[in-house]
């Protein structure tokens, strides 16, 4: 951000302004695309696939429009679909609560100076991710460890959020977990 912020609330909104507008378009083109898709057996599936990782929110919205899958077979995602998954893979990382991402925006708004133990926490889980279950993703911790905890505080940081803001932040947090893919192509 190029300009200083007034004081938490608007930068809770700007923080929050994207990622809600990426849910709103990105669930319903998830749906609309899962209608389009087609549950294929695996051994008959013809050219090379790429399996995707799935997080906990298209898992659900998956399972809800296909249910149970017998062993052996998968979905073959409609592009609408493989749109729909790749715009919730880039709103929960532009979810994760640190440094400039509009997490990030959305912790300081929160917790002011001390959102630096929510960054400490978020990078210590995706070190642990990068260690234990996929290694791609240590560009990134990388990255965030080098430009993560620079945070320019607004004008009036001690205003605090109102309820509605604060409710909108968790669950802003909660939408971040259920969107996050650890491992997101299965090579």
């Amino acid at each position: 951000m190029k300009g200083i912020m007034p004081n938490r609330q608007a930068l809770f909104d700007i923080g929050v302004a994207g990622p809600f507008v990426g849910l709103v378009l990105t669930i319903p083109t998830i749906i609309f695309g899962l209608k389009l898709s087609e549950v294929a057996v695996i051994s008959e599936i013809e050219g090379q696939v790429i399996p995707l990782g799935s997080s906990i929110l298209f898992s659900l919205i998956e399972k809800a429009m296909f249910g149970y899958l017998p062993e052996g077979q998968d979905i073959i995602l409609h592009p609408i679909a493989y749109a729909g998954w790749v715009g919730l893979f880039v709103t929960a990382l532009n979810l994760l609560p640190v440094g400039q991402l509009d997490g990030g925006h959305i912790i300081y708004s929160l917790f002011g100076k001390n959102s630096k133990i929510v960054y400490y926490i978020t990078l210590g889980i995706l070190g642990l991710i990068c260690i234990f279950i996929n290694p791609a993703w240590t560009l990134l911790f990388v990255l965030l460890l080098i430009f993560g905890f620079n945070h320019p505080p607004p004008l009036d940081d001690f205003t605090p959020l109102n309820k509605r803001r604060k409710i909108l932040g968790i669950c802003s947090l909660i939408f971040c977990i259920l969107s996050f893919t650890p491992v997101p192509f299965q090579i």
